[in-house]
């Protein structure tokens, strides 16, 4: 686990707040470019919502994604999870700049 002192790759984790029932909040994760897509998650998972799925172009780095939340489905795209009615949140780390075309 990384420390506060690292930034980029430090994912805090809370105290379990359940706010949510089972089935109630499905979410992703897209653009895993830094580190506090981690925390984001962390956060998230810990108030009862459900990590459905996760895309990345680079296959390592969802790879290591799932080695923290093996709970996820690697989807085939970002479009597969935009599909999915059940979601209703994707969470995102990516590159400011490249977050949406010029």
């Amino acid at each position: 686990m990384a420390k506060a002192s690292d930034g980029m790759n430090y994912a805090p984790k809370g105290k379990p707040n359940v706010v949510v029932k089972k089935g109630e909040f499905a979410f992703a994760a897209v653009a895993l470019e830094h580190g506090h897509i981690y925390g984001m998650c962390n956060g998230l998972t810990e108030t009862g919502a459900e990590l459905k799925w996760v895309y990345d172009p680079d296959p390592k780095k969802v790879k290591a994604f799932l080695e923290k939340f093996p709970q996820a489905k690697k989807a085939r795209s970002e479009e597969e999870i935009l599909e999915d009615k059940d979601i209703k949140l994707v969470a995102a780390a990516a590159v400011t700049s490249e977050r949406c075309d010029n």
